[in-house]
């Protein structure tokens, strides 16, 4: 996404970058139901009632990660300082 500028009064400015270690998503550890892929099929899928859909997996929203894994380098927010 870049880097994030934000202004605040009186001239005093923050800026934010994507966190490297968790690409932003502020999550780590690959997801157990969708092993990291973000996607279920028919056999993994117990919503996909057997026609075989692929969809995004119910576990982690098709993100791939872990939702209960913060990231230690952003604590969770998926941005860190920028320099």
């Amino acid at each position: 996404m870049g880097v994030i500028t934000t202004f605040y009064g009186g001239g005093a400015f923050d800026s934010t970058k994507d966190c490297d270690h968790c690409r932003g998503t502020g999550e780590v550890g690959n997801c157990a139901a969708c092993a990291g892929s973000g996607v279920l099929d028919a056999a993994e899928c117990p919503d996909c009632l057997g026609v075989g859909a692929i969809g995004d997996c119910t576990a982690c929203g098709g993100i791939g990660v872990s939702r209960d894994s913060d990231c230690s380098a952003c604590d969770g927010f998926g941005f860190i300082q920028a320099a």
